[in-house]
């Protein structure tokens, strides 16, 4: 081996023997670069609040996934009662509506099937508003925001105002609009989701008509 090449294995082995020595002390929070206590006290509460924006955002999870998958109001089940605010007129109760035909119909002004929907909704509640109670449900929107959507298109029947979502999640209401058609002794007959048309509302509006006298026959003579 020439002298050349003899010193240069001795570098090597001089720079391995030196690597782990300088990997060891160049390692932040080693004995040479200690981490200081106010940085490991910051270090900390970031986890920590980490932890906790993640079970925050779990439980809101499990909170929505549970709205989504419990069953709406089945047809041929009672309606949940509730009382809501009307937005013009006194407060409603459902099951003050007993032997009527009644209608509850969930919308948003934002929403664009919604508002496809208006104009069957208001041809409907002109030629059927004595004969049913017909409610629209809005969903936590602010009173001047429904009057505008109203005076848009010159829509006339009862809303009720759901503020606070409560009887959205109690109907499990998935999207909008859905509409409820309830018989006269407080039944579930339809639940439909999506736009409607006028033929289809007035075809529902027969079929829970129907049910309702077949529910609640005559008495014998």
């Amino acid at each position: 081996m020439s002298k050349r090449d003899d010193g240069i294995h001795q570098a090597e082995a001089a720079a391995a023997a030196a690597s782990p020595a300088a990997s060891r002390t160049g390692e932040p929070g080693s004995d040479a670069f200690p981490v200081p206590p106010d940085v490991r006290r910051r270090r900390r509460r970031i986890a920590l609040a980490v932890a906790l924006v993640l079970a925050a955002a779990f439980l809101v999870g499990v909170r929505s996934m549970g709205h989504i998958l419990a069953s709406a109001p089945a047809p041929g089940k009672p309606a949940p009662d509730f009382t809501l605010p009307q937005l013009d007129g006194p407060p409603v109760r459902l099951s003050d509506l007993r032997g009527r035909v009644v209608v509850l119909n969930f919308w948003a002004s934002w929403c664009i099937p919604c508002r496809e929907e208006t104009p069957a909704l208001k041809a409907f509640y002109q030629q059927y508003g004595d004969r049913v109670a017909f409610y629209a449900i809005n969903v936590a929107e602010p009173v001047d925001t429904v009057r505008a959507f109203l005076a848009e298109f010159g829509a006339t029947y009862p809303v009720l105002l759901d503020r606070d979502k409560t009887v959205y999640r109690q109907y499990r209401v998935t999207g909008y609009p859905e509409t409820f058609w309830i018989d006269e002794q407080g039944i579930v007959r339809i639940h439909w989701r999506g736009p409607m048309t006028l033929e289809d509302m007035e075809r529902f509006y027969r079929e829970t008509a129907a049910a309702s006298r077949s529910s609640n026959p005559p008495p014998a003579g």
